[in-house]
């Protein structure tokens, strides 16, 4: 799964919260990464440069799939506008990120 944020960090902890799962931030600036390390054993990644979101770790991905949902959701609903994110699941849809 390919997911794209491209909204500003305080966007993207809003939408962790709201996924009820709990852990601590990090930002890496040698690579400019900032991580999400969930209780759950996973860990979110984004990079703000590229927009590029990505899940590491944990037997369930509890984190990974509500992030997802939301995400769905919130464009679905049109509270953030479309072009802060693109979900892309595997290369099945029509446009690339």
């Amino acid at each position: 799964m390919k997911i794209k944020y491209v909204g500003g960090f305080a966007g993207l902890q809003a939408i962790v919260r709201e996924c009820g799962v709990r852990g601590e931030w990090r930002f890496i600036e040698r690579s400019g990464l900032h991580q999400f390390k969930a209780n759950t054993g996973e860990n979110l990644n984004w990079w703000r440069s590229t927009g590029t979101v990505t899940f590491q770790g944990g037997d369930k991905p509890k984190l990974a799939k509500r992030f997802a949902r939301r995400l769905a959701r919130l464009q679905r609903s049109r509270s953030v506008p479309s072009e802060l994110f693109r979900h892309q699941q595997r290369s099945t849809l029509p446009w690339r990120t």
